[in-house]
């Protein structure tokens, strides 16, 4: 039986749509456990996977640990893990938090793909999230993937402009960007918003042995990528607060890469809500018409 005139029309457009872009992998990851599940819900199921069949070429997974059992006292150290490292102890935070993983008995775990998710065998907490972007990073290897895009539950990935940036990237050689690393005179980039490509990728797997797991992930990617030569690219990242502000938004300001929505904290629980700015963002995109 012959296709339809449609189907086929669908399949052919799909297939020189996919030849003219590069293959992305858009990785989602978070040190919270309970609050980043929900992001498989909201970020991935809410938002982009309902437009999956005009992307066939974007794949978007989450990267997780294993669930901290004590969640009530981990939402609490979760919480300040970011008070201080967004106040006045933000010049000794990665210092701090590097002598403590060195105390960690370590040995790198295991990372299993299910179908829209990457499950590390290690409890969440702040000491697996070297290892995620160390799996994320060999995940995108395996899978030989064009560009990596690591996010995390506080960030929108506006995926149309995305694919227009990325586009005319030169692929051979090695790229390493993103959203800066703020009050740092290390300039690399942060773990809201990085951009590898498949050849800085593979350097980095080259040299695999050299990852630092005693250091925070943005930092042991920054030093590894600052070892091999490979260069830093900012990318605009515009900070969101408030759900006034995202409705506030006209099209123009949707012409970027990169947002940052949270993190949105429930003072008196402790628990993050960004997936209420996510799904607003989403809409506003969904709005203008930029799919």
């Amino acid at each position: 039986m012959k296709e339809a005139g449609t189907e086929v029309f669908c399949k052919r457009f799909l297939k020189r749509k996919m030849n003219n872009q590069p293959r992305i992998l858009i990785i989602y990851t978070s040190t919270y456990s309970n609050p980043y599940l929900r992001i498989n819900e909201f970020g991935i199921k809410k938002t982009w996977a309902n437009f999956s069949n005009l992307y066939p070429q974007v794949v978007i997974k989450s990267i997780i640990g294993t669930e901290n059992k004590n969640t009530l006292l981990f939402r609490f150290y979760a919480f300040l893990f970011e008070l201080f490292r967004n106040r006045r102890f933000e010049t000794y935070f990665n210092f701090i938090i590097g002598k403590l993983l060195i105390l960690v008995p370590f040995k790198i775990p295991i990372c299993l793909e299910y179908e829209n998710e990457l499950r590390v065998n290690a409890r969440e907490s702040f000491f697996t999230l070297g290892i995620k972007f160390f799996r994320a990073i060999e995940y995108c290897c395996l899978k030989n993937f064009d560009i990596l895009i690591i996010t995390n539950s506080s960030s929108y990935i506006n995926v149309p402009y995305l694919l227009k940036k990325v586009i005319d990237l030169p692929l051979d050689a090695p790229i390493y960007g993103g959203r800066s690393i703020s009050n740092s005179s290390k300039y690399g980039a942060s773990g809201a918003f990085v951009m590898l490509n498949n050849s800085a990728c593979n350097l980095i797997m080259s040299k695999k042995s050299n990852w630092n797991f005693s250091k925070i992930d943005d930092v042991a990617l920054l030093s590894m990528c600052k070892s091999l030569g490979i260069p830093f690219t900012k990318y605009e990242s515009i900070d969101l607060k408030s759900i006034i502000e995202i409705q506030n938004l006209k099209k123009k300001d949707l012409q970027n890469i990169h947002f940052k929505i949270g993190p949105a904290f429930n003072s008196s629980t402790h628990e993050r809500n960004d997936e209420t700015n996510l799904l607003a963002l989403h809409e506003q995109v969904v709005k203008f018409k930029l799919l």
